[in-house]
C-alpha cells in the first residue's frame, strides 16, 4: 500500500491531467499544477494565441509550434517574448496582468508534450 503522502499526490496528479484533459484536449500530464491557472490558461490562450500558434499549439503560418518546443524551458526569454513581442509576435505587456502572463505560460509550457512546471505572475512583474 502507498504511504499518504505518495497517495496524495497521486490523487493531485490525476486531477490535474483530468482538469487540463478537459480544459484543452491533448494536453500532456501536468503534475503539481494548479487547475484555476490551467483553466485561465486555457481561456487566454483561446483568445490571444490560438489564432497564430494553433488550437493545439502545432503552429500555424502566422506563428511558430508550441507543441513539443525546447525553447520554453527559458522562463525569463519566453516572458519577455510575451510580454515585449519580437519578430512578428505583438507585446501583450498592456493587455494581460502578470497573474494573466503566468497563467497562458504555464499552460503552454504543460501542455502538447510539453512538461516544463509553473510559471509564477512574479516572474512576470520581475520582467516589466
Amino acid at each position: 500500500m502507498p504511504a499518504p503522502s505518495q497517495t496524495t499526490s497521486e490523487l493531485k496528479r490525476l486531477a490535474a491531467m483530468v482538469c487540463t484533459g478537459l480544459c484543452l484536449p491533448g494536453a500532456a500530464l501536468a503534475q503539481d499544477l494548479d487547475a484555476e491557472v490551467m483553466t485561465a490558461g486555457t481561456t487566454l490562450y483561446q483568445d490571444f494565441c490560438a489564432a497564430c500558434h494553433g488550437e493545439q499549439g502545432s503552429g500555424t503560418s502566422s506563428g511558430p509550434p508550441l507543441a513539443t518546443s525546447s525553447r520554453l524551458q527559458n522562463i525569463d526569454k519566453l516572458v519577455g517574448q510575451t510580454l515585449d513581442g519580437g519578430e512578428y509576435m505583438p507585446g501583450f505587456a498592456f493587455l494581460l496582468s502578470d497573474a494573466e502572463v503566468s497563467a497562458v505560460l504555464t499552460l503552454i509550457r504543460n501542455s502538447w508534450g510539453n512538461d516544463f512546471g509553473p510559471v509564477q505572475p512574479t516572474d512576470a512583474e520581475r520582467l516589466r
